[in-house]
């Protein structure tokens, strides 16, 4: 089969300033990487929207805007494709001047443009309204767009926009709004005229900073047009009534799965069209042997915009048979504006693999058509077989997270104790060298042996000692020579060790006056020479270590790492006490409030393995009253219960899993879906709460993508959900510990301070891939190992300030994981995963972990308890 791609002709007439479309067809073939075509100068090319057409043809249109008149040329460029490189042809167009019509000094010209092309009735295009005076004037508003589209439906016009324009070297500056119409109908229809108040500045009085504006007030008027709208052709039977250019997209979650369990097929639509229209959209082609429940479509319009919007239709299917299973594709017919004709939209193929259910009585030739004769009605609601479980008796409480630098602070405390052990060691090696032992060996002779020579009574005694003396005091001076003389004696006392020449010639007189009590003629020593030897003894200068023995391999790292880590701890905190940014991260201890000591001494080992301390008073609900509410239908009530008990106890889960329970039969399912997940972070290997998490994702499939990596399958999430963030911060603590310790022994058996035998040394390899797999999994569960974690319940906009005053705001979706800063009066300041913040109120935040008086002194938790008790 032939496969191609070219662009398709130009039909549109192009200007300056003015956007355009370019598209690109693919005939037999697929984009494996990202069209982007080559850049050309003066042209701005978007990115493109993706479709098929009714031949299988995929179609990229890719809108331009040329802003300068001219010749346009993009050169040819290759695309990788599912059939191997194909070349795209290049393309020319042309385009031309705008036309300036004439006009006077203190006039302003007012037009409408209209596209140049076949207008299809129901398709949305875009207008420009443009107000133009000569060069060297400035015009100015001071009412908005008046007119009366009666015939038409229409977006507001959008913000005004300063143009230029040069045709021929003749200059025009001015406004252009734009706007977007529909018409419902076919033939000549009547734009009516556009009028506007607005001044126009034709000169000024006088010079420089105190000159005057001349300005001139101008009602202008366009003139009425008339707008050719052209019937659309004949439709398909399967016609949807939709038109304008379209995406059509399905996903299936899972897509392994167990024979009767249901699967949730989400089936998006989107682009731009006659949303404001009712569409007559296909049912999902039935399967046999699948059961398929289906829901109404939902739409979501663009606030800013009629015309562009999101269709959703969420199904169920049940499968009743086993196997490989490759479902239909879903259709979708449309008239696209751009071809100017009928298309017809497929989703990609969809597989299943439905694994035998060990319940089924299904007979062994596993046909489809018995199955269907089997068959009872369905009811037309949720599926049974996806309902929630529960509720859930008594109370049990989980593991909340503490802030991840209190593993940083118990890592830093076992680091410090760990260097400094390693510096004792050091220093106990190098002060047990076995110079510095006979140093100090010959220092302690040199004290005592003169007593010992003045107690001795026989020459023998004396001579021995005499010997000792010598070989004690050449050992002492570290005296190379045998027998030395007493001038060298004295030049090398002189050189290397005293600066005082007076005391080196007494050591050396005493040592020449031994030679001679040894040798000579002398045959004891004199009282003189024993006291003069005490008296030198006494003033002996102590062994000291050699600084040099501190930069030996064995000894500088240990040493060096503590100054480092020393150093960088004193940085962190000089910084933090200056008040400056601090470059490294949060310090891990505050010098500065004594709000969160208790907290900081009962983590610091193990990061304490009981809860984190709270301030507030734990109250006993009983939730007897609660589970008979639920059992009558009386669900506020038991909303009302279960949400008091959960203000003082966040981390019982049975209850958090209640409350969501209870929310869903209220068709709350975003507020069921935080209530849920609080209790799958608290509780993970519950199998009800489990089934609850995966009902309330399948009913929030617009939900946070970390939510859904929550339920994905593979060994690595099922090894991450074992254990709650809680829990492996424990385990990480506990194997620091024990790391710490192994690590401390095993260094005291280098050092030959005590010994183990080897198979211990495995052990720290164990125990350091325990705590690398506890951090890893803990860190794995990004914003939600946070104590602040919580997540948006409802739709609500972003505020750059705690007030419902107008301001600026960006609207954000629920279902969205966000973190809480701080409150203030009801409001949170929030924080998403990708750093944007902001506030919102506090009633659209379900916490996961703490109460939502937990970040606020004691004179505000009056006012949060009377807002969220109501």
């Amino acid at each position: 089969m032939a496969f191609s791609a070219h662009w398709l002709p130009i039909n549109e007439k192009l200007e300056p300033g003015v956007s355009g479309h370019l598209s690109l067809i693919f005939e037999n073939c697929s984009p494996q990487d990202e069209v982007k075509p080559p850049k050309v100068a003066f042209l701005e090319i978007e990115a493109p929207s993706i479709s098929r057409n009714s031949r299988n043809e995929l179609i990229y249109d890719f809108p331009i805007i040329p802003h300068q008149p001219g010749n346009y040329i993009i050169p040819p460029f290759l695309i990788a494709t599912d059939h191997g490189l194909v070349e795209i042809p290049p393309i020319s167009f042309t385009v031309k001047e705008v036309e300036i019509a004439p006009i006077s000094a203190d006039g302003v010209d007012a037009q409408v443009l209209i596209p140049q092309r076949t207008l299809w009735k129901g398709e949305p295009f875009v207008i420009e309204y443009r107000l133009l005076t000569r060069s060297g004037t400035f015009l100015d508003i001071t009412s908005q767009p008046e007119w009366d589209p009666k015939d038409f439906l229409s977006n507001r016009w959008g913000k005004p926009q300063r143009v230029i324009l040069n045709a021929n070297g003749t200059y025009a500056s001015g406004l252009r709004y734009t706007t977007t119409l529909l018409s419902l109908k076919a033939g000549k229809i009547v734009l009516p005229p556009i009028s506007q108040q607005l001044t126009l500045e034709i000169e000024r009085f006088g010079r420089g900073l105190f000159s005057q504006p001349i300005v001139k007030p101008i009602h202008s008027t366009t003139e009425p047009k008339v707008i050719e709208i052209a019937p659309l052709p004949a439709a398909p039977p399967d016609f949807s009534e939709a038109i304008g250019t379209f995406k059509l997209s399905c996903k299936v979650n899972p897509v392994e799965a167990i024979q009767g369990e249901p699967i949730s097929l989400s089936i998006r639509i989107e682009g731009t069209g006659n949303w404001a229209v009712p569409w007559k959209l296909p049912e999902y082609p039935p399967f046999k042997g699948i059961r398929v429940i289906n829901s109404l479509p939902s739409r979501q319009i663009d606030p800013e915009s009629l015309f562009t919007g999101v269709l959703k239709m969420e199904l169920v299917l049940i499968p009743d048979i086993f196997g490989e299973i490759d479902l239909p594709a879903y259709s979708f017919t449309y008239f696209d504006v751009t071809q100017g004709e009928y298309q017809t939209l497929k989703s990609d193929p969809i597989h299943l693999s439905v694994k035998k259910s060990s319940l089924s009585k299904q007979t062994l030739d596993n046909k489809p058509e018995l199955l269907s004769e089997r068959s009872q009605s369905i009811n037309t609601g949720y599926p049974q077989d996806m309902l929630p479980t529960g509720p859930l008796l008594g109370m049990e409480k989980g593991l909340a997270p503490f802030p991840p630098w209190d593993l940083g602070r118990e890592s830093l405390l076992f680091a410090f104790i760990f260097l400094f052990l390693w510096c004792l060691l050091c220093w106990d090696r190098v002060a047990h060298k076995p110079f510095l032992l006979q140093k100090k060996k010959a220092g302690h002779c040199l004290r005592t042996i003169p007593q010992a020579i003045a107690k001795a009574k026989t020459n023998e005694e004396i001579y021995r000692y005499l010997l000792l003396w010598q070989k004690a005091f050449k050992e002492f001076w570290d005296i190379p020579y045998p027998f030395p003389d007493e001038e060298s004696i004295e030049k090398r006392l002189i050189k290397t060790y005293l600066k005082n020449s007076a005391i080196a010639k007494k050591w050396a007189a005493l040592w020449n006056q031994s030679q001679l009590y040894l040798f000579g003629r002398l045959s004891t020593p004199s009282p003189q020479w024993i006291d003069e030897a005490q008296e030198l003894a006494r003033r002996l200068p102590k062994a000291k270590i050699p600084l040099k023995e501190f930069f030996t391999t064995a000894n500088f790292l240990p040493f060096l790492s503590l100054i480092i880590f020393v150093g960088l701890i004193f940085s962190i905190l000089t910084s933090n006490l200056k008040g400056s940014k601090n470059l490294v991260g949060p310090l891990p201890f505050s010098f500065t409030s004594n709000k969160r000591l208790p907290s900081y001494a009962s983590s610091i080992l193990f990061c304490s393995l009981s809860d984190p301390p709270s301030d507030s008073k734990v109250e006993a609900f009983s939730s007897e009253e609660a589970y008979r509410c639920y059992e009558k239908g009386e669900f506020a009530k038991a909303i009302d219960i279960w949400k008091k008990k959960t203000l003082f106890q966040p981390l019982d889960w049975k209850t958090r899993n209640n409350l969501g329970l209870a929310f869903s039969q209220q068709e709350q399912w975003q507020r069921a879906l935080g209530e849920w997940t609080a209790a799958f972070l608290l509780a993970p290997r519950n199998a009800s709460v489990r089934w609850n998490f995966t009902v309330g994702i399948n009913k929030n499939p617009e939900a946070d993508t970390h939510i859904h990596s929550l339920q994905k399958n593979g060994y690595s999430n099922r090894l991450k959900i074992f254990l709650s963030p809680g829990e492996w911060e424990r385990v990480a603590a506990i194997s620091i510990f024990l790391l710490f310790l192994s690590l401390c022994i095993f260094l005291l058996h280098l050092y030959q301070k005590i010994r183990i035998p080897a198979f211990c040394f495995s052990i720290v390899l164990v125990l350091a891939f325990i705590s690398s797999l506890s951090l890893l999994e803990f860190f794995s569960y990004g914003l939600f190992a946070t104590p602040n974690a919580g997540m948006l319940v409802q739709d609500t906009p972003l505020r750059s300030v705690p007030t419902e005053v107008q301001q600026q705001n960006l609207p954000v979706k629920a279902g969205s994981v966000i973190k809480v800063l701080k409150a203030y009066l009801g409001w949170y300041k929030i924080e998403f995963i990708n750093g944007q913040n902001g506030w919102v109120r506090s009633q659209c935040v379900t916490l996961f972990y703490k109460t939502p008086h937990a970040f606020v002194s004691e004179k505000e938790k009056a006012f949060y308890f009377s807002i969220f008790h109501n």
